[in-house]
Formats: structure tokens, sequence, C-alpha cells
């Protein structure tokens, strides 16, 4: 995420507000909540609290460097967004597997 983040922005097209950019936001945050979910079963709020914060360092990231890129409000909305859809699905897909032993 973090890489793609860095691509200088006169190398990016506009973006609206629902746009592939903001797709991108959903799908890699979702995907990162859903295996954070894998990862760690008991703490989906803990997960969601990491990943938002993580999504608006990279905005404040992108702002600060010299990329030509801004902090968008709406791509941190997007993260949040994506981030509750994988952790629902996570939590869908753990119900449908039912109870898993634990390896400690």
């Amino acid at each position: 995420m973090l890489v793609v983040a860095s691509i200088p922005g006169e190398h990016l097209p506009e973006f609206l507000l629902l746009s592939k950019d903001k797709l991108l936001h959903l799908v890699s945050f979702g995907g990162l909540a859903f295996l954070g979910l894998r990862a760690f079963p008991d703490l989906p709020l803990r997960i969601f609290a990491a990943g938002f914060a993580y999504g608006v360092l990279i905005e404040l990231y992108q702002e600060v460097m010299p990329l030509g890129r801004f902090a968008d409000p709406y791509d941190a909305l997007a993260n949040g967004v994506g981030l509750l859809l994988g952790l629902g699905a996570g939590w869908w897909a753990q119900r449908r597997r039912g109870p898993q032993p634990r390896v400690r």
C-alpha cells in the first residue's frame, strides 16, 4: 500500500468520489482487515483501529512528501469503509467455517 501511495502525483489521473482510486482503497484495506481477522480472530476492533490509523498516516505521508500528492479525507473514508467490509467478510467466513482449533 505504501509503495502505491508513493507514486508521484503527476503520474495519476484525476479521481472522482466514486472512482477506481476509491475502489482500490476499499479493496486493499478490505483485504488487510480480512487477513488481519484471519490472523487475530479475537481482535476486530484493534484491527480496525490499527488499519484506520495506518490509512490516515498514509494520507499524511502523501501530504508532506514531495510526491505531488495530497491528503484526501475521502481516501481515508474509503479506507475505513474497506476495513469494515473486510471485517464483515472475515466475520462471515469465520461463522461459516465454525469453531477452529487454536494453535498457540
